[in-house]
């Protein structure tokens, strides 16, 4: 049990369940951006990681993975990791910021998504 707020280093159970909080705030948006944090915090931490640790973490979390690459692609992607650990990180969520609107349908609320102005975005922002 927390006693006060402020910064604490959270287990794989503890991390799970912050990036699954629903019905708070903002409702999915938040959820997704709690999410996004997360996977964010442990990038963190594998870009501090030694060559051990890195094995052990992917000696843990690929047998939970299904992929279509091979083994010695996999083996390519984690000796460039450090390459990789370089890059900018740029995030967002879809749909994006006014580009959407909430509507009542049979007495259901749902999102109406512009999804020309989304699809217009991603080309921009990811495929440039």
């Amino acid at each position: 049990k927390l006693s006060s707020g402020g910064t604490y280093t959270l287990n794989g159970r503890q991390a799970l369940s912050y990036a699954r909080i629903r019905y708070v705030g903002d409702g999915d948006f938040e959820r997704t951006e709690r999410q996004r944090k997360v996977l964010m915090k442990v990038l963190e931490k594998l870009k501090s990681s030694n060559v051990k640790q890195l094995d052990n973490f992917l000696n843990t979390l690929l047998p939970q993975v299904t992929t279509n690459c091979t083994k010695t692609e996999l083996v390519e992607l984690v000796l460039n990791s450090a390459a990789y650990f370089n890059y900018d990180i740029k995030q967002n969520r879809v749909p994006y910021d006014n580009t959407w609107k909430f509507l009542t349908i049979r007495k259901m609320s749902v999102l109406s998504i512009d999804f020309d102005k989304n699809i217009k975005y991603i080309h921009d922002n990811i495929y440039k």
